[in-house]
């Protein structure tokens, strides 16, 4: 994973790991995930503060939905601009 870039799974209210699923497909569609999130924000970093954005991705496979932390707005707006899906 890219240094700086924290990235959290939450399902069903609690913090899991991609890498402790039972479930080989989910574990391996929640890795891809995780993957697809590092390479959208590799070049995302704060000029001002040097920061990186983390990432908290809560729901299930029907329904993700993230949270963007950073240290400034102005990162944050660059990190879901990245994130957007087209």
């Amino acid at each position: 994973m890219t240094v700086g870039i924290e990235i959290k799974f939450v399902v069903g209210g609690r913090e899991v790991s991609p890498d402790n699923f039972a479930d080989a497909t989910k574990a391996q569609v929640y890795k891809h995930i995780r993957a697809s999130i590092v390479e959208r924000l590799r070049g995302v970093r704060c000029p001002e503060h040097g920061g990186s954005p983390q990432v908290t991705v809560e729901g299930s496979l029907d329904r993700l939905e993230w949270k963007i932390t950073a240290c400034c707005e102005r990162l944050r707006d660059e990190a879901q601009r990245a994130l957007s899906i087209d």
